[in-house]
This record gives C-alpha cells, structure tokens and sequence, in this order.
C-alpha cells in the first residue's frame, strides 16, 4: 500500500516537469531512482542512476530501463535523448561536480532539459526531527540521508546552474514550485501518510496552485529548451 504514497513536494515537481513532454519523446531521467516519474505520466523512458551501493535509493527494482552511471559521465551519445530530466538530484552531487553533471545533460538532450532543485529549506528542523524518527521505526532512512546529503554539499541556487548553462544553446525559462504552504502540507502527509494518496495531492496541488506564494521559493525549475528547436517553431 505505502507504494502508493506521492507527498505534495514530489505531484509539485512531477506535474510541473510532465507538462513540458510529449508522449512520443525519447526520455532519460537522471537520478530517476525506481522511475516512478514516468509511472506517475504514464509514459516509458530510460533510468540513468548511481550503482546500488552509491545511489540513495540503494537496490531497486524498475519496470523501465536503468543503466547506472559514475563520476558524472552519462553512458549514451551526444543528443541521445529529445528530453532529460534531473528532478531533485543536483544537491546530491556536490558542488564541485555540479558543472560536470550540467555539462552532460545538455551533451545527451537533443531538445529539452528539465531541472528541479531545492533552493531553500523551510521548517528544516522539523523535516530532520520526522527523518529522525522514520530511520528509528525503519520506516525508511532515504529521508534521513537525503537532508544529511542536502547539508554536506549545499543546496544548488539558480545562478550556479545557469553559469553552467550554454546561453547559445538554450533558452531559459524559470519557475517556482514549493513554497511555506506547500511545505507545510507536505509535513502533514510525512505525519499523516493517509493524506498522501493521489486523490488528495491532487486536491492540496489545486488549492496551492489557486493561492501562489510569490517571492517564496523552496524548489526552482528552470526548463531549458534548444535555441534551434525553437527559431524553427518561430519560424
């Protein structure tokens, strides 16, 4: 059953991330974990992810093809994929290696990069204090380790991505996903995991969604699509 629970953070970054791809696109998620990405669209892609004993998800089982990869260096051709994801993996590379993964996500999309990426953490002592107590009932320790991984290499800010970013390549739109509210609904559901199921993301997404909060930004998107794909759609 509790495969089946998708907290506010993670329908936010989905959704956000399934509106700019097409059903017929050839798509690699980077640090995609089990690929339930392409379940929750409903769509078949390649998982690129770290081996088991170095990945945060550890040993997984996916019904998509995973390749597991080191060191930054993405195993497929230049321009292999129409679009790639990496939704929430950046600050769990540390800074240093930050532009080497940069650099060959945009070496193996042919057309489209999405990137997700926490800026700024609200209520994190309670988000530590939960991780704390899931890892002592062995619920799950994925948690724990993500936001030790969060403190030990720094959360990424949209200036160091985009330094990293080929401006004759891309362009670069810019959005923000989580906020206060939205970080708070979530801390219910890590208490409340009842509240969790699809039904009831999708009610708590609409409601947020209706009441935006400018100027607080916990998660960035930024979306990144080829200069060349797009002077031929103006065109």
């Amino acid at each position: 059953m509790f495969r089946h629970f998708r907290g506010i953070d993670k329908e936010a970054r989905f959704r956000a991330a399934a509106k700019l791809i097409g059903c017929k696109d050839e798509l690699l998620d980077v640090g995609g974990g089990t690929g339930d990405f392409f379940d929750f669209c409903h769509l078949s892609g390649t998982v690129a992810d770290l081996s088991p004993h170095e990945s945060l998800f550890g040993y997984v089982v996916s019904k998509h093809p995973y390749v597991t990869f080191a060191n930054c260096n993405l195993p497929f051709k230049d321009r292999a994929f129409d679009a790639v994801l990496c939704l929430d993996t950046l600050e769990h590379i540390p800074k240093s290696s930050r532009p080497s993964m940069l650099l060959e996500l945009q070496r193996v999309s042919r057309d489209r990069i999405i990137l997700t990426f926490p800026e700024r953490h609200y209520f994190l002592p309670v988000l530590l204090a939960i991780a704390e107590l899931y890892h002592r009932v062995r619920a799950s320790s994925v948690m724990r380790t993500s936001l030790r991984q969060h403190l030990q290499f720094g959360l990424p800010s949209g200036d160091e991505i985009l330094a990293a970013v080929d401006g004759n390549v891309w362009t670069i739109e810019q959005k923000s996903l989580i906020g206060r509210r939205a970080t708070f609904a979530w801390i219910l559901q890590l208490l409340l995991p009842i509240i969790a199921f699809a039904p009831i993301n999708s009610i708590m997404s609409s409601l947020l969604s209706a009441f935006p909060e400018h100027g607080e930004s916990g998660d960035r998107l930024i979306f990144l699509r080829s200069t060349e794909h797009y002077a031929q759609k103006k065109s």
